[in-house]
Formats: structure tokens, C-alpha cells, sequence
């Protein structure tokens, strides 16, 4: 306690445990007000940067990763609870170069979530995985079938979100081209992105169906 006294821990109250999370603000954002109290200490880092973390006793919380699935890049996520909280979050994944994971840390509810792009357009992912971590030790916990997304449905065939000439699928930034005189300058994809004999020759075939800048299979291409 306060005075330096050792005390034992108390049961929890309710069945619910406490813990202890990183001190942002979205690690909160879906609890009551007061539920949560900051736990200071020096130093700080990218993930706790005022030097904090939160302790938050009686709640019940689950740790959950997202990953839209598709050819748009998902720069953000918001995400709004039954009761019309909401909020809004870059995507942090482990490796922030490849990977679109939005992580955070909930309490049980159903909950919707939309996707923007890097110019604050609403985008649809083909799909949407959701992983919930392990199970914690306590009553009531969000589950992976808590969450509500408008997806487009998976694709059933190659390059359907870009132009293909032949069996070459161009990038998906090629102003609706593919190949072709001056393909060089069609968009920003570039000569590898939008020039046919570039991606030709590059031999990198397409693996997904939302896969561009890369050969159809012979199969799919006939």
C-alpha cells in the first residue's frame, strides 16, 4: 500500500480480473470513464509515450489483431461499439512495411469498423481477417464474430481489380492501361508496373487474384 506495507491481493470482484495495458489513449477508448487508472514510471517509447500504462480493474479484456484483405492500401481503421463510441487508429503491424494489421485491445461488444486510404477514403477489403489472442481468465471476452465489416466478397479471378493485356496483369495505377506505346508514363506505376514486356520478363507470377504487376497463370490467362 501507500505506507510500503505489503497486502495481499484481493479476489477480483464480478469474476473480472485487473490489467495492466500500454497508456494510449485507444487501449481505453471502449471502457467506462474511471475504469482505468495511469501507472506512470520513466522513460517512455513509440507504443506507452507519456512514460505510462493504465491499470484497469473489474474489465474484462482481449487482445485482437485485424488485417483487411485486398489491392487498396488501408491506412486507417475506425471502428465504433454498440453504444456509438468510436475510434480511429493507424494500422501498426509488426512489419508496418508489408503487413496491415491494426491491433488493439477490447472489452466484450459487438462492434463496426470501416477502412480509409491514404486519402481519407472509405475503402472496401475483399476480406477481413480478425485473430483473437488468447483467452483471458475471466467471464465475458470480444471474440473474432464480434465484428461487422463491409467487404466486397473474395475475388473468383485474376487482375479483376486492374487491366491485364494478354496473360500480363499492369498495376492496378496505370490510368486503365496495360502496356502498349509510352506505357512507361500510363500512371504512377511506372515501366515495371504498367509495361507488359517488363512484367513479362520479370517472371513473377500472380499468386492471388488481387495480385498486379505480375503474369497469369497459363490456366487462367487461355
Amino acid at each position: 500500500d501507500d505506507s510500503g506495507t505489503l497486502v495481499a491481493p484481493q479476489e477480483p470482484s464480478h469474476g473480472q480480473p485487473g490489467f495492466i495495458v500500454a497508456g494510449r489513449e485507444g487501449m481505453v477508448a471502449f471502457l467506462p470513464e474511471g475504469a482505468c487508472e495511469p501507472i506512470s514510471y520513466s522513460g517512455s517509447n513509440s507504443y506507452q509515450p507519456d512514460g505510462c500504462s493504465y491499470y484497469c480493474k473489474e474489465v474484462c479484456l482481449r487482445s485482437v489483431e485485424i488485417e483487411p484483405k485486398g489491392v487498396h492500401s488501408y491506412t486507417k481503421m475506425s471502428i465504433v461499439n454498440a453504444d456509438g463510441k468510436e475510434w480511429t487508429m493507424s494500422y501498426n503491424g509488426r512489419n508496418k512495411a508489408t503487413e496491415r494489421i491494426f491491433f488493439l485491445v477490447l472489452p466484450p461488444g459487438s462492434y463496426t469498423g470501416v477502412f480509409y486510404d491514404e486519402n481519407d477514403e472509405v475503402v472496401s477489403p475483399e476480406w477481413v481477417n480478425v485473430a483473437a489472442h488468447a483467452k483471458p481468465k475471466c467471464l465475458d471476452y470480444v471474440s473474432a464474430d464480434d465484428f461487422t465489416f463491409t467487404t466486397t466478397g473474395v475475388a473468383t479471378d485474376y487482375c479483376h481489380k486492374a487491366v491485364s493485356s494478354g496473360d500480363v496483369c499492369c498495376s492496378s495505377q496505370c490510368g486503365g492501361k496495360c502496356g502498349g506505346s509510352n506505357c512507361c508514363n500510363h500512371g504512377s506505376g511506372g515501366c515495371g508496373g504498367c509495361c507488359a514486356g517488363a512484367i513479362g520478363r520479370s517472371g513473377r507470377i500472380c499468386e492471388h487474384f488481387y495480385d498486379t504487376s505480375c503474369v497469369i497463370p497459363p490456366e487462367e490467362s487461355a
